[in-house]
């Protein structure tokens, strides 16, 4: 088998004292799905972002191809509300190229969003405009939390 895209090895994280992950070991290889599943509160987002180096990790050890394209969608976006942004111009500020950000937008049924405020769409819709932007860097990983 090839090389993992990902790999985690006897993960721990500790947040107040209290164990969030203990001895977490995966790996994810190129056209694998992989899904996380357990109930609320059980680490799921905490495993996500610690394999993506956003949460550090007391113990174990984490590799990642190199210069590996990961496109993230997070489970929960906390945009400012008065951000006076169109969803094309926050699609333009993870990539200028036009062509892709049409392409994408087709793709994920937004292209009738891209002149909307980023502040007057649905919580829906928002998921969706999240899921382009991941697509955009065209992720060899893309992550769905």
């Amino acid at each position: 088998m090839s090389r993992p895209l990902i790999s985690a090895n006897n993960i721990h994280v500790t947040r107040n004292r209290q164990h969030i992950l203990q001895g977490v070991s995966l790996d994810v290889h190129s056209g694998e799905i992989v899904t996380v599943i357990g109930p609320n509160g059980a680490g799921k987002t905490t495993l996500v972002r610690t394999l993506l180096g956003l949460v550090k990790a007391q113990a174990g050890t984490i590799t990642r191809t190199q210069k590996l394209r990961i496109g993230y969608m997070p489970q929960k976006l906390f945009l400012d509300a008065p951000l006076p942004l169109t969803v094309r111009q926050y699609l333009d500020l993870a990539h200028k190229r036009n062509q892709a950000i049409e392409y994408v937008a087709d793709e994920t049924g937004i292209t009738a969003l891209l002149k909307k405020p980023v502040a007057d769409i649905s919580g829906g819709e928002l998921q969706r405009v999240s899921l382009a932007r991941a697509l955009l860097c065209k992720p060899e990983l893309l992550v769905l939390d």
